[in-house]
């Protein structure tokens, strides 16, 4: 007789997840105030303090939304079983600027956030484009 309640379907319903990776309730919190904080920032640094160009704001902004929208497609197409948008390519409009909306999209629409080798390279291009941006501004 096969069991109709297994400890892995068990696991799966707790974490909402079958990879047993799940984010929690502070990881989500976390990756939503530190986007925020991120842009609240730069939003700072250009428009109130006048230490940082306007338009890095602006190119934030826009990637950031950017990528959400990308995020969201790519959702779509793994949801529908269709040709998914390469993560290389996911990875690049993190890179450009978009990392801030790929964290939220990450948390609202639930998409590539229980990858860890992905989660890795996300972290990877969050820390770089960081780097460059800071680079630019405090040389």
């Amino acid at each position: 007789m096969k069991a109709k309640y297994s400890a892995f379907s068990a696991t799966k319903e707790m974490h909402g997840s079958s990879s047993g990776f799940s984010a929690s309730g502070f990881q989500k919190k976390a990756y939503i105030l530190l986007s925020l904080a991120f842009m609240a920032t730069l939003a700072a640094g250009s428009f109130a303090i006048h230490k940082i160009p306007p338009a890095i704001f602006f190119v934030y902004l826009v990637m950031s939304v950017v990528t959400i929208v990308v995020y969201a497609m790519d959702k779509h197409k793994a949801t529908n079983g269709k040709w998914r948008i390469p993560e290389a390519t996911l990875h690049l409009f993190e890179l450009l600027c978009g990392w801030p909306g790929a964290m939220l999209a990450q948390v609202i629409i639930r998409h590539k956030n229980a990858k860890v080798p992905f989660q890795l390279v996300f972290w990877a291009m969050l820390i770089i484009n960081v780097a460059i941006l800071a680079f630019f501004i405090f040389k």
